[in-house]
């Protein structure tokens, strides 16, 4: 989304007409773990738009800014979250969709939906060198790493989807100035998740009293994950090249 459009979430958030509908906004969002933003957070979101509604569903747009987010390095944008309610109003999925940081390091994610309801979902991620103060000699130390990822919207729930329709699929994200690696593994049909698979995802840990990133196994059909995962132990995690330094 360019920043041009910028505005206009703020112009809808201070001329809400929907003011009922803010009662429907589930806080707490995970965000995608690769790009950690402060989250989950607890602040109350504002309705601004509800999309066309899929398979019966309402597909709403909320906005907000995480007021326990203080940094004297980093400027936070509004997040938009989308959410997902059947016809009692009850919650059936939600995702950040737009989001950002700006300082030395910088993110930000942007997104479109087609007529299929592909939701697209591009987060861009790249870091400066502080000591250089010019505007026009920046010098980049990790430059416009992109990350790309797609759902589709399917009875009510957001599922991964790919432009592979079936096979192996595996990923390995590094960026080398964090010194993090992220890797997937598993096999889709029909462009959605199947069978095991291997996967990082925020879990809570009771002893760290927080959410924290670790590699899962877990099963998926047509694209639905089952609740039931085991976290990887470290000899399983030496085996796989990408987390390796």
């Amino acid at each position: 989304m360019e920043n041009s459009n910028k505005n206009k979430f703020y112009i809808n958030i201070k001329n809400l007409r929907f003011q009922k509908l803010n009662i429907l906004f589930s806080d707490s969002t995970l965000l995608y773990p690769a790009l950690n933003s402060d989250h989950p957070n607890n602040t109350k979101g504002n309705f601004f738009k509800r999309l066309e509604d899929i398979d019966n569903y309402r597909v709403l747009l909320f906005a907000y800014f995480n007021a326990d987010f203080h940094s004297d390095e980093l400027n936070k944008s509004t997040t938009i979250e989308l959410q997902i309610f059947d016809k009692m109003n009850n919650l059936s999925d939600k995702i950040i969709i737009y989001d950002g940081m700006e300082g030395v390091c910088n993110w930000y994610r942007d997104f479109s939906i087609n007529k299929d309801h592909i939701l697209s979902l591009r987060d861009q991620f790249y870091c400066i060198d502080d000591s250089d103060t010019s505007e026009n000699n920046k010098i980049y130390t990790y430059k416009n790493k992109i990350f790309n990822k797609q759902y589709i919207i399917k009875n009510g729930k957001i599922l991964e989807y790919f432009s592979q329709q079936e096979g192996q699929v595996k990923e390995c994200i590094k960026i080398k100035s964090l010194e993090q690696s992220w890797y997937s593994e598993g096999n889709v049909k029909e462009h959605l998740k199947t069978g095991k698979w291997i996967e990082y995802d925020y879990i809570y840990d009771d002893k760290e009293n927080d959410w924290v990133i670790n590699y899962i196994t877990r099963y998926y059909e047509k694209g639905v994950k089952n609740n039931e995962y085991k976290i990887m132990n470290d000899d399983e995690l030496d085996k796989i090249d990408c987390l390796r330094d």
